[in-house]
C-alpha cells in the first residue's frame, strides 16, 4: 500500500513536472533516477517507522510482562503471609486448647484426690464409730463396767489444751 501511495505521489509529481517541462526539454533518465531516489528514501523512512513501531511494541510487551511478574510476586508474598498467619493462629489455638485440657485434667485429678480423701475420712470415722460402739457394747454385756478413761480428742489447731487437774 505504501508503494502504491508512493507511486501515485511520484506520478503526480512527474505529471506536474511534465507540464513545467513542456516548456523545456526533459531528460527521461534524470526523471527516472530522481523517482528511484525518492522511492528509496521513502522505503528507508518506512523501514525506520516500522522498526520504531516494533521497538515500541517490544518495550510495551516487556513492560507488561514485568508488571505481570511483579503482580504475581506480590500475590505470592501475600499468600505466603496469610498462610504463615493462619499457621501461627492455628498453633496458638492448639496451645490454648492444650493448656485448657491440662487445667481440666489437673482439676479432675484434684477432685478425684479430694473424693478419695473424703472417702478415707468417712471410712476412718465409721471404723472409729464401730470401735466405740464395740467398746461401749462390751461393758454392757460384761458383769461390771470398768471405767474407761476418756481422753479428749486432739485439737485441730495443734495446740495442746491444759489438763483439768491441777498439781500442788
Amino acid at each position: 500500500m505504501a508503494v502504491k501511495t508512493l507511486f501515485l505521489v511520484s506520478s503526480i509529481l512527474a505529471a506536474s513536472t511534465l507540464s513545467a517541462a513542456a516548456v523545456e526539454l526533459l531528460n527521461p533518465h534524470d526523471v527516472l533516477n530522481k523517482t528511484r531516489r525518492d522511492m528509496n528514501a521513502f522505503d528507508q523512512r518506512m523501514k525506520g517507522y516500522k522498526a520504531e513501531q516494533q521497538k515500541k511494541e517490544k518495550e510495551a510487551e516487556a513492560k507488561r510482562k514485568k508488571e505481570e511478574a511483579e503482580r504475581q510476586k506480590r500475590e505470592n508474598a501475600e499468600k505466603a503471609l496469610q498462610e504463615a498467619q493462619s499457621r501461627k493462629e492455628e498453633a496458638e489455638k492448639q496451645k490454648r486448647e492444650k493448656a485448657e485440657k491440662a487445667v481440666q485434667d489437673a482439676q479432675l485429678k484434684r477432685e478425684a484426690a479430694e473424693q478419695r480423701k473424703r472417702e478415707r475420712e468417712a471410712k476412718a470415722q465409721q471404723a472409729a464409730q464401730k470401735k466405740r460402739d464395740a467398746t461401749a457394747a462390751k461393758p454392757a454385756q460384761g458383769a461390771s463396767p470398768s471405767p474407761v478413761p476418756t481422753t479428749p480428742p486432739p485439737s485441730s489447731t495443734g495446740v495442746s489444751e491444759p489438763s483439768s487437774t491441777s498439781q500442788p
